[in-house]
């Protein structure tokens, strides 16, 4: 079954009208390595980073990086699939808030973490936090 992935970076003001967004697709999880992404934000901005799976088939994104002074992770992953399907993909949406002006560096790896194979889709970003 070919996977298709895309990415969402948004970052939004928490209580204001300015917001930045970008959007990439890429045709196969199997062979994704997304690295090089630079994300600018303010402080006080929310930033959201979204990627595409199969969550049914226990693949997971999951942040490989250690926390930061310069941005904290606000909740817990979010998983919304598109259907009921055995076989349905999702979307799996990790939520920071920008504290401190920095640079700071996100690593997320796409894996099945039950198995010792490598990850099979790789996101690497350089998140700049303007004060």
């Amino acid at each position: 079954m070919r996977r298709m992935a895309a990415i969402t970076l948004l970052a939004l003001v928490l209580f204001g009208a300015t917001s930045c967004s970008r959007r990439q697709e890429t045709p196969n999880l199997e062979e994704q390595v997304l690295i090089g992404e630079q994300i600018e934000v303010n402080v006080g901005q929310t930033l959201e980073i979204s990627q595409r799976g199969q969550p049914v088939q226990g693949f997971l994104w999951e942040i490989e990086t250690p926390p930061s002074e310069i941005l904290e992770q606000i909740g817990e992953l979010v998983v919304e699939l598109d259907s009921d399907d055995i076989n349905a993909e999702g979307t799996f949406t990790y939520t920071f808030r920008a504290v401190a002006a920095g640079t700071t560096y996100i690593k997320m790896i796409y894996h099945q973490p039950f198995e010792d194979d490598p990850p099979s889709g790789i996101y690497e970003a350089t998140v700049i936090v303007s004060p």
